[in-house]
């Protein structure tokens, strides 16, 4: 197994493989095909084809084809492809490619593409997905753009919201303050199989020929294109 450490930024105490060993490190660090338990980071991080029990960054996260068993904890922003983890949570933005979680709390804006969570997503900030699937309660703290994703139910706190060829079962408009209409843009072969409630009672649907409502609106309106 090797191990790349910068050894100018980076003070530690020994890094011990294959065993069961909770380490922190103070300064920045980067590894290659690493396989470690659980691993505290106090600076930025830059990981690649690397496992862990658990993993938490103070700072900024660059990964590349990373696992880990339990939990992601990131106090900065996030990027890169191939994570894999039981719950994550980020404090800043992430962007993404293949992505895997039980659940995940995203404290800034969230691009992904090929994500798939099993349970519930909070983002505090813009959501962008393409073949993006929530099995759960989907929580959306700004605008959002779907496309070419699955959802089951979305609760969303934006004046904008935008789906591409989507399907989703139940989605939820929460009051906002501003009291500025809040569209939902429904665009190509996006499918609605349940309600959509504009708690506000100030929607607006604007609906594709090709898109399709299962359920009932509340407090809405459609404007069909």
């Amino acid at each position: 197994m090797k191990l790349r450490l910068h050894k100018a930024i980076f003070m530690a105490t020994l890094f011990v493989f294959n065993t069961a060993i909770a380490k922190t490190v103070n300064g920045d660090l980067n590894l290659d095909h690493a396989n470690l338990d659980h691993v505290t980071v106090n600076g930025n991080a830059k990981l690649t084809d690397s496992k862990f029990q658990s993993l938490h960054v103070h700072g900024h996260l660059k990964f590349s084809q990373v696992g880990i068993a339990d939990t992601l904890v990131v106090n900065g922003s996030a990027e890169g492809n191939g994570l894999r983890c039981r719950s994550a949570k980020i404090d800043g933005a992430l962007e993404v490619d293949k992505f895997t979680a039980e659940k995940a709390h995203i404290s800034g804006a969230f691009i992904g593409n090929d994500t798939i969570i099993h349970q519930n997503m909070t983002v505090d900030g813009e959501l962008d997905g393409r073949h993006m699937t929530v099995d759960g309660q989907a929580i959306v703290h700004g605008k959002l753009n779907l496309e070419n994703s699955d959802f089951h139910t979305i609760e969303v706190s934006s004046d904008y919201c935008l789906l591409q060829n989507t399907r989703a079962t139940h989605i939820i408009f929460k009051h906002m303050k501003s009291g500025r209409v809040q569209k939902l843009i429904l665009n190509g072969q996006t499918i609605i199989s349940g309600d959509i409630d504009f708690e506000t009672g100030s929607g607006e649907v604007i609906l594709d020929q090709q898109a399709v409502i299962k359920g009932k609106i509340t407090g809405g309106k459609i404007i069909p294109r």
